[in-house]
């Protein structure tokens, strides 16, 4: 018997997709297979949690307030006083490069993150930081789990 109950259906459940093993990742721009996309362990985001992330919905080939999105990202990017290293619309270029390349026009869930970059040591100082941000998303077809909805 295990020493812990279950934990309860919540909002993020959903149900698996095994188109997503082969899904191609954005790393950089670079459109790379799943298995295959990685970061340095030197990334900010991995070392310090130095960065900034918005989970967005594909609806009908549409990124859903995709605008409010970026500007949530830009802002947590000043707050945190590091560059996107990209414009607005480079940024959603690579966005739907990444779902163009994958096929998808609906049921998806992107992960959009950005980090402050690599370092040279897995210090705080941002002066450490060497070369741009990172930018890695990351689609999934996603579809809520039944009993994840109101109606369950």
């Amino acid at each position: 018997m295990p020493d812990h109950a279950p934990f309860p259906a919540g909002t993020q459940d959903f149900v698996g997709d095994p188109r997503n093993d082969s899904v191609l990742i954005s790393v950089n721009g670079a459109l790379v297979p799943r298995p295959e996309a990685k970061v340095s362990v030197f990334d900010s985001g991995f070392v310090l949690g130095d960065g900034v992330w918005e989970g967005l919905r594909l609806v009908d080939r549409r990124i859903v307030f995709l605008d409010r999105h970026l500007d949530r990202l830009w802002d947590g990017a000043k707050m945190l006083r590091f560059d996107v290293g990209l414009s607005r619309e480079a940024m959603k270029a690579r966005l739907f490069d990444v779902i163009e390349a994958n096929g998808m026009t609906d049921g998806v869930h992107i992960r959009l993150m950005v980090t402050r970059g690599v370092k040279r040591s897995p210090y705080q100082d941002p002066r450490l930081t060497v070369g741009a941000a990172t930018v890695v998303i990351i689609p999934e077809w996603k579809q809520p789990a039944p009993e994840s909805s109101p109606a369950a």
